[in-house]
């Protein structure tokens, strides 16, 4: 199910537009042809938000990405125009309830979710529906990773995953059993961190060390601060117990992703090697030198995590056959 437009009266509602923070680079500009969408999962349930840019010549392939919690797709931009380089046509499909998405909550800044299960049949929404064509190679930032998962598992069809620092596990045990028993109280709509809205003053994602990069570690809260409906503080106890849950469910979803997988992870970062056993072909890559944020660290981190991840995708295109039953891109999928 597909929306379009929105209504900036109710705090819920999403948006489908953003203003350039002051001094930003402009390597961190929207890519050229940059145009948003919105996806609507289910009926009684907040839009998703979406955009794609298209390279300059033919494209050879699609590449989706799903961004992690409190990640508006506009810090992906940088990336996404060097993907566009590769004759990639890129989306970013942000969490409803985050992002320019809609909210369950009228507390904009507050992660609050129910159940992750929407942003599952999101991302089979955007594959089938939306881009509707192969080959298709997903991306998986952060605490996206389990609604990937899930959505290969269940059929969605596609020709690769790469999971870049993904989130896997669930809380520590005495954080997950509280958020439980607040579900219980019916109180999980309260912040898990009292203290932790939205601010202007920080940290970003240098001080929070995911990134060593001072330009790239200021681009989330630049642009949040610019638009305020994008702003993102700590999550709720339902998000918490949501996630726990999504997490939980990777083990029996793992053996029936049948395309490759890549993970990418720091070096310095357990990596999540009992999923990747479960899943039937999957490669553990890390990567030197970098925080969680790798796709916003300094070059000499972030050159590996690009190249792998445009290697990747090159190898997904050559695999594709041509005169599979299923159309290339252009036609059905």
């Amino acid at each position: 199910m597909l929306a379009a437009g929105c209504d900036r009266t109710d705090p819920r509602a999403p948006v489908t537009s953003s203003h350039i923070p002051p001094g930003l680079q402009s390597r961190f500009f929207p890519p050229a042809g940059w145009t948003w969408g919105l996806i609507a999962p289910a009926v009684g349930v907040p839009p998703a938000r979406y955009g794609v840019s298209a390279p300059p010549g033919a494209p050879i392939a699609d590449v989706l990405i799903l961004a992690s919690y409190g990640e508006p797709a506009e810090v992906w931009f940088e990336t996404v125009r060097e993907l566009n380089a590769r004759s990639y046509v890129v989306w970013v499909l942000e969490p409803i309830g985050q992002g320019g998405s809609g909210r369950y909550s009228r507390l904009r800044d507050l992660g609050y979710a129910e159940s992750l299960t929407p942003d599952v049949i999101g991302a089979k929404i955007a594959a089938k529906q939306v881009i509707h064509r192969r080959p298709l190679v997903l991306i998986a930032s952060g605490t996206s990773a389990p609604a990937a998962i899930q959505a290969l598992a269940s059929g969605t069809q596609a020709e690769g995953l790469i999971l870049t620092s993904p989130r896997l596990a669930a809380d520590a045990p005495a954080t997950l059993a509280t958020a439980r028993h607040m579900q219980q109280r019916s109180l999980g709509w309260l912040r898990a961190d009292l203290h932790g809205g939205w601010s202007p003053y920080g940290p970003d994602d240098r001080a929070q060390g995911l990134t060593r990069d001072p330009a790239r570690g200021r681009l989330r809260l630049a642009w949040q601060t610019a638009n305020p409906a994008l702003r993102m503080g700590t999550p709720s106890w339902s998000w918490i117990a949501a996630f726990a849950a999504a997490a939980e469910a990777d083990p029996a979803s793992e053996p029936h992703v049948s395309q490759p997988v890549l993970v990418l992870t720091p070096a310095s970062a357990p990596a999540p090697a009992a999923d990747c056993q479960r899943m039937l072909h999957c490669t553990l890559q890390p990567i030197a030198g970098g925080g969680q944020a790798l796709e916003l660290e300094v070059n000499p981190v972030r050159g590996p995590w690009i190249k792998a991840v445009g290697d990747f995708v090159d190898h997904a295109v050559s695999a594709f056959p041509p005169s599979s039953a299923e159309a290339r891109l252009g036609q059905d999928g």
